[in-house]
């Protein structure tokens, strides 16, 4: 999404799309629809000329910054931060680091900002994001402070993605999630099964739910409702029962995306009479 030609476009959105057909290879939790969410914001981000750094708070292997990459604009850095301490690689960060680089190098070319350390140390100045993805630490303290990173680097344009907001097993996610909502400092506008979108000013979370809303239209894969919530209206989406790698590339591509690629595929293909091999 970094490129602004038509011919960068074009390229981005087959990145795009190679990544999800081989995003299954790359170990760690994302969703449908998120991955749609996460391109949609990005893409309507850099339509209306919101520009900054990308966060995430809780890399792991790298499925999520993966996609994020594909967000940056020109001049635009990802910065991932993450203890990278995982126990199937032996609890040694450095693995963990290099596990996380492997995968990301396969889809971009350059290394983003990695931050190995606990979150709490993080300092930007002041600098503004446009977008924080916050799944580091569960714990109700540690999360209560992620949050008053991603308020304190976000202004309006941005967005604050929150994961596990309604995961059972993770009740101080919940309540950190909910009690910024309620105080106001944050604006949800969609909720997925397994995240929280939200801006930090209303007419930002507006234009955000509009973006999505456009993006679902025609797609029977995901059901849409509306809540009001902390007196916002908020999207909140649940996925239908879907089968066949077709059906669910289908749901997770946004159609903007399909677009570009199938303009791209024409523009390779032959003039009529070439049979096109060599």
């Amino acid at each position: 999404m970094a490129e602004s030609s038509p011919a960068g476009r074009a390229a981005s959105a087959n990145a795009w799309l190679g990544y999800l057909q081989k995003r299954p290879e790359v170990i760690g939790w994302f969703y449908a629809p998120d991955p749609l969410l996460f391109a949609t914001i990005l893409g309507r981000q850099i339509e209306s000329g919101v520009t900054g750094d990308i966060l995430e708070i809780g890399a792991y292997a790298g499925k999520c910054a993966i996609l994020l990459g594909f967000g940056l604009g020109n001049g635009e850095t990802l910065h991932v931060s993450d203890l990278f301490v995982f126990p199937r690689l032996g609890d040694d960060p450095e693995r963990g680091r290099a596990l996380f680089v492997d995968n990301y190098t396969r889809f971009h070319a350059q290394v983003p900002d990695i931050i190995v350390g606990p979150s709490s140390g993080l300092d930007f100045g002041a600098q503004a994001f446009k977008f924080v993805h916050v799944d580091g630490s569960h714990v109700f303290n540690d999360v209560v402070g992620d949050i008053e990173i991603a308020c304190r680097l976000s202004r309006s344009g941005s967005v604050i993605v929150m994961d596990d907001h309604s995961n059972p097993f993770y009740p101080g996610v919940s309540a950190a999630t909910w009690g910024a909502v309620a105080r106001g400092e944050m604006v949800p506008f969609c909720a997925s099964p397994n995240k929280l979108y939200c801006a930090v000013d209303p007419e930002t979370a507006r234009d955000m739910s509009d973006a999505v809303v456009r993006s679902l239209e025609g797609m029977h894969e995901v059901a849409v409702d509306r809540e009001e919530i902390a007196g916002h209206e908020v999207l909140v989406l649940a996925t239908r029962n879907v089968s066949g790698r077709s059906a669910l590339i289908r749901d997770l591509t946004p159609p903007a995306v399909v677009r570009l690629a199938a303009q791209a595929t024409r523009r390779r293909r032959p003039p009529s009479g070439e049979s096109g091999r060599s």
